[in-house]
């Protein structure tokens, strides 16, 4: 046996012996383990339940000799007895949510050598209760006025300090300076606010305790009774008197009332039995001024002062136009005159005026700037009526003059014509019609004008046609390629509407397919197209054998199919206007 074989051999043998061994690890003479080091970033003290940072490798655990290395974390709540982390068995470790205060170390094995590293304390605080505060003895006050004093129900545990907070929604807090024990008295609220009890350990984390509402109500308003205003002599008003009062708001909703008058606005005396939130005037006979005093949640409030003028009544006087053959104008026409009949009279001091106008005579809005007793319109795009409102501003009221009607002639609908385009050949154009769908349509029995209009340079510029007022037009010559349209306008008027417009195209040289392609009858020039040849397919056409043509153009209400095996040659341009072209599987187009 040579030495080689003698010394593996032996090395075999070695192995077999030291796995063959006590299952225990033990220290050996052969084996030295240095378990590395550890380190730990994070916080030292962490809250109840909180999870720490990672623990990291700091130095690797060595073995002089094995070279095979694996780790074990392991933990302990004492530092001297520790138990294995199950699955914690890399260089580092990321502890999970720790409720006591835990100390970690990583353990490293070499074979049956063991080797430690340095161990780290983590601190968790005890866990810590905010305690229970009860209401104060007003849990809904008036505003401007303090609760009492907030109690303490149970105290707080495990704490570093205090700190009482506010909130006005229940959701965002801030702290209350100077506010510190268990127990609070808050200041008088204007707001319905939130209160709680916050404490802070000693981690730092800081807990809220359940807030209580102190619910304020609102600051009393003593509302509105009315503008002064001013009402003819001898009129009952009653109850509504005041127009536009509005009702006390705030307090506690428990509202006494007490109206009161005066003769000078500024001494008032209460009115006998006038102790309700309304008040029935009923016949004044001399100029007042009143207010309505209210008492809610130990506040007094008043209302505004209304002043009720006793006046004569007003009227709107009448109105007409300059002229009643303007009565009906064409659309865009300005400049119409309305004249004063008889001017308004009674209220009282001055008479203003406004003139107001209405699309439909029933809702009316002011015109800016127009306060003469006389009027002349503006740019008139509808039908319109116009009246004059005289108000008299010390009192309030308003009276409305008769209302004109001037209405706007223009066009509702400019018709339609027939959306077809046509391919016609120079000499082809005396069955040319170009067809009315339906007519334009005015605002009012009025005559309409029709006029046709041609463009040769693409739509861009129209030019009448010599008598062509009819509804539709036959052309008595078109040499060119043309767009046509159909103008309407209202007998009088100077606007015109314009109709769709419809394409003729004028070719010299055509063919017009409908059927099959070989079958040269159904062409115009009765023979089938040649390569020099621009072919029109109007109607449904199918080709069977290759073919070879100029230019194509589909247009009309027609289809072209290339059937099977067939090749369809094209050496200018394809125009698909409307419908396809049906390629069928193993037949081609080809385009030059």
């Amino acid at each position: 046996m040579n030495l080689k074989l003698k010394l593996t051999l032996l090395f075999f043998l070695s192995s077999i012996t030291l796995l063959l061994g006590s299952d225990e690890p033990k220290e050996s003479n052969t084996l030295a383990v240095n378990g590395g080091s550890i380190s730990y970033y994070g916080s030292s003290t962490i809250c109840y339940n909180a999870t720490p940072s990672t623990l990291n490798n700091s130095r690797t655990a060595t073995s002089t000799g094995y070279p095979y290395i694996t780790y074990q974390w392991q933990s302990s709540t004492d530092g001297r007895s520790y138990t294995n982390i199950s699955g914690a068995t890399s260089t580092s470790y990321k502890p999970g949510k720790l409720t006591k205060t835990t100390y970690f170390r990583r353990q490293a094995r070499a074979m049956y050598d063991l080797g430690y590293s340095n161990s780290i304390k983590i601190t968790v605080s005890p866990s810590a209760t905010t305690g229970l505060i009860s209401s104060p003895p007003s849990s809904s006050i008036c505003y401007n006025q303090s609760p009492g004093t907030i109690k303490n129900h149970y105290a707080p545990t495990n704490y570093s300090s205090i700190q009482w907070q506010v909130s006005t929604d229940g959701k965002n807090y801030s702290d209350i300076p100077g506010a510190t024990g268990l127990e609070y008295t808050p200041v008088n609220l204007k707001t319905t606010s939130y209160f709680r009890r916050q404490i802070t350990v000693s981690c730092g984390a800081k807990y809220g305790s359940m807030s209580v509402k102190i619910t304020v109500f609102p600051r009393l308003n003593g509302g509105t009774i009315g503008n002064d205003r001013m009402i003819c002599y001898g009129t009952n008003v009653g109850r509504y008197g005041f127009i536009g009062a509005v009702l006390p708001s705030g307090g506690n909703g428990t509202n006494s009332y007490q109206w009161q008058s005066s003769t000078d606005g500024s001494t008032f005396t209460n009115i006998p039995g006038a102790v309700y939130s309304y008040y029935d005037i009923g016949t004044p006979t001399s100029t007042k001024y009143y207010r309505r005093r209210v008492t809610s949640c130990t506040e007094i409030a008043y209302s505004n002062t209304a002043k009720i003028i006793v006046g004569s009544p007003l009227s709107g006087g009448t109105v007409a136009l300059n002229s009643s053959s303007q009565s009906a104008v064409c659309k865009g026409t300005s400049g119409v005159g309305i004249k004063n009949i008889s001017s308004a009279k009674g209220g009282l001091y001055n008479i203003q005026y406004q003139w107001q106008s209405s699309t439909d005579g029933v809702n009316f809005y002011d015109i800016i700037y127009e306060n003469d007793n006389s009027l002349t319109t503006s740019t008139l795009n509808s039908d319109t009526y116009f009246r004059r409102k005289a108000y008299n501003a010390s009192c309030d009221v308003q009276a409305f003059s008769n209302a004109i009607l001037i209405k706007a002639k223009q066009l509702t609908q400019t018709g339609l014509l027939s959306a077809d385009n046509y391919v016609i050949h120079h000499d082809n154009y005396r069955n040319t019609t170009l067809k009315s769908v339906y007519p334009a349509k005015a605002n009012g029995n009025y005559p309409i004008i029709y006029v046709w209009q041609k463009s040769t340079d693409g739509g861009n510029t129209f030019v009448d046609i010599p008598n062509s007022n009819s509804l539709s037009y036959t052309p008595n010559t078109i040499s060119t390629t043309s767009h046509f349209r159909r103008g309407a306008y209202i007998s009088g008027c100077s606007t015109r509407a314009y109709t769709n417009r419809i394409y003729v195209q004028v070719v010299d040289k055509y063919t017009i397919a409908d059927g099959d392609w070989n079958d040269k009858t159904i062409w115009s020039n009765n023979k089938v197209p040649e390569p020099s040849d621009n072919v029109y397919i109007l109607n449904d056409v199918t080709m069977n054998n290759p073919e070879t043509v100029n230019d194509l153009i589909i247009t009309g209400k027609g289809n072209l199919t290339i059937q099977s095996s067939s090749i369809l040659y094209v050496i200018g341009k394809i125009d698909v206007l409307t419908n396809e072209i049906i390629i069928s599987s193993g037949s081609k187009l080809i385009v030059y």
